[in-house]
């Protein structure tokens, strides 16, 4: 007597989670990275498997064209440059709504829709409808997905220090991007739970400057129900009308992750564990200058992924001196580039999920 034996490939999908489990707890219900090439006409981008509250759009071919941000709480048709401290604009051509699978497009604005140009499209899922949120001693405006760790959160300068606002989450955010958005010059300010301390990193103008330490910024470590921004003139603007909108995160276990890692110098790179497989990672040198170089698994989708953009800048899509490999349950750096990797060098890095490890094959 004998048996047969029939085997089949262990490639994990969201349909092999456990299925106790809610679309609050799958990362690609979560997030999620959408590529597309423009037809300069109305559409709809659809593939996406949830309704987003962020989009953050680049332009993947040639140089100039700005990162492109729109969210649900100040309106899809009012959008922002991470490589520019401007205010924002707004346009019917651009990103008009957010469907239950992508995004709809009004037009040809070359930011998200160019005739013939190819895109990419990074998208948080946050609460959908805002409410007002009181936590704090300014009044700011949440859509808030706890599951998740991520909310959008608008709010009004008054020209005061030390003030705090509610951010809708359950946990202290360990990432939060910040820009005064309804007047122009003022820059984005970043914090990052770096080695924690208090400090900013910067956004704009090509920004690559290392930490900077200080209460005036962000004025205390954020708490599970607010953060705190410093003295007026930093990312408090002077004035008394002045909107804010940010966008704040928390570590998730098998979803996204923010932490720091130590180079070595070396081709056989530091590993970063993350506890799934990403599907996007982004990194910066934090105690001397650096990029924000930013990878993910839609546009390079096989080891080495060489394919980077960088968010404070409107440069295209390149592959200079960014080379790593997404494994199930983390990142490989693989350059000695002083950047990335310097020998003993610190770096920061925020990552995304696509599939948690206890779902992945590992091999």
């Amino acid at each position: 007597s004998g048996f047969l034996a029939i085997c089949s490939a262990n490639i994990p999908t969201a349909a092999d989670i456990d299925p106790a489990e809610t679309d609050d707890d799958i990362p690609t219900k979560q997030f999620g990275v959408l590529t597309f090439t423009g037809n300069g006409t109305a559409r709809t981008i659809s593939g996406l498997g949830f309704q987003p509250d962020l989009i953050w759009s680049k332009r993947r071919s040639g140089t100039g064209k700005r990162h492109y941000l729109v969210d649900s709480v100040r309106g899809f048709t009012s959008y922002l440059h991470t490589d520019q401290a401007v205010s924002e604009g707004t346009s019917t051509d651009g990103v008009t709504s957010a469907t239950s699978d992508g995004f709809a497009i009004g037009g040809s604005l070359d930011y998200i829709n160019e005739n013939t140009s190819t895109y990419v499209a990074w998208c948080w899922r946050a609460g959908g409808t805002s409410s007002t949120n009181t936590s704090g001693t300014i009044t700011s405006t949440v859509s808030a997905n706890q599951n998740a760790g991520f909310s959008i959160v608008k709010w009004r300068s008054n020209n005061s220090a030390n003030q705090t606002i509610g951010h809708g989450l359950s946990k202290a955010p360990r990432f939060i991007i910040s820009k005064p958005y309804s007047a122009s010059t003022w820059s984005w300010h970043n914090f990052h739970h770096y080695l924690g301390s208090i400090g900013k990193f910067n956004f704009a103008g090509s920004a690559t400057g290392a930490f900077g330490s200080g209460t005036n910024t962000y004025g205390a470590m954020p708490s599970e129900t607010v953060f705190t921004v410093g003295t007026a003139g930093n990312l408090m603007p002077n004035n008394s009308t002045t909107d804010v909108i940010s966008y704040c995160w928390h570590d998730v276990d098998g979803m996204q992750k923010f932490g720091i890692y130590k180079g070595n110098g070396s081709a056989d790179g530091p590993f970063v564990y993350l506890g799934f497989r990403p599907r996007l990672f982004v990194q910066k040198r934090a105690d001397s200058t650096g990029a924000w170089r930013v990878w993910d698994s839609e546009r390079h989708p096989l080891n080495t992924n060489d394919a980077i953009f960088r968010w404070a800048t409107s440069g295209a899509e390149d592959t200079a001196n960014g080379q790593v490999d997404f494994l199930s349950n983390g990142v490989k750096i693989r350059m000695t580039y002083a950047e990335m990797n310097a020998d003993g060098g610190t770096f920061i890095y925020m990552a995304w999920g696509d599939v948690p490890y206890k779902y992945s094959n590992p091999l």
